[in-house]
């Protein structure tokens, strides 16, 4: 099972937060994370959530955070590909949570709603709003 953490911004914000949101999504959708990685992780220590493997960026070059081995650590990657073809493109900041490729290391839904809000928490400081819709999508394939 795959999870995706999914966030995507109010349809009735003001103008003034939709742009700010804007230029979040495109930031992280064209490579340019790693300040809101590095955000994100700092508020995954204040709050206590995750492990200590799951409050480091990942050294991919789509960006996430997690250990850097695909066979032994559970990794969340930057994943806005689909974003990018525009009929697909719905305004969403996606993130997709793999687990270890042993197998030993997986996600849980409770998991992963503490370490997605702590996300969502830094796109509203972003944005300066709390305008933010945070989601899990389960891919069961």
């Amino acid at each position: 099972m795959v999870y995706q953490l999914r966030y995507r911004q109010h349809p009735d914000a003001p103008l003034e937060y939709r742009e700010k949101y804007r230029r979040a999504y495109d930031d992280i959708s064209s490579g340019r994370v790693h300040l809101y990685l590095s955000r994100w992780i700092a508020a995954l220590q204040s709050h206590g959530v995750g492990t200590e493997n799951d409050r480091k960026i990942l050294d991919r070059s789509e960006g996430g955070i997690g250990g850097n081995s695909n066979s032994t650590c559970r990794q969340i990657r930057v994943a806005m590909t689909r974003e990018r073809i525009p009929m697909l493109c719905f305004g969403e900041i996606v993130f997709e949570a793999q687990p270890s490729g042993d197998g030993n290391q997986q996600w849980s839904a409770d998991e992963l709603l503490s370490i997605g809000r702590c996300f969502k928490c830094v796109l509203e400081t972003q944005v300066a709003s709390p305008c933010i819709d945070f989601y899990i999508a389960v891919n069961c394939d």
